[in-house]
């Protein structure tokens, strides 16, 4: 006797990171490391000696960026979903 591969009993495992508290969470949190980059490459911008370490805070603010941007499509996505 076989089993069956796929039992209609068994409910679907959503990832950790695809919830909405962990959005919220990974987001705030971006947020923040976005405006540590700006304050970084505020101050690199203005004393002399750090102009050219000024690639770091922009590339901190351009992946921190890029993560708000993945996380809040993510998220408007699931209310999307979940209210039509």
């Amino acid at each position: 006797m076989r089993l069956t591969q796929n039992p209609t009993f068994r409910r679907a495992i959503i990832p950790w990171y695809d919830s909405e508290p962990a959005c919220y969470i990974m987001g705030s949190l971006m947020a923040l490391v976005v405006i540590f980059s700006l304050t970084g490459i505020y101050t690199a911008g203005l004393t002399r000696e750090y102009h050219s370490y000024i690639w770091v805070p922009i590339l901190l603010f351009i992946l921190s960026a890029t993560v708000c941007i993945i996380i809040t499509v993510r998220l408007v996505s699931h209310y999307i979903d979940h209210h039509t």
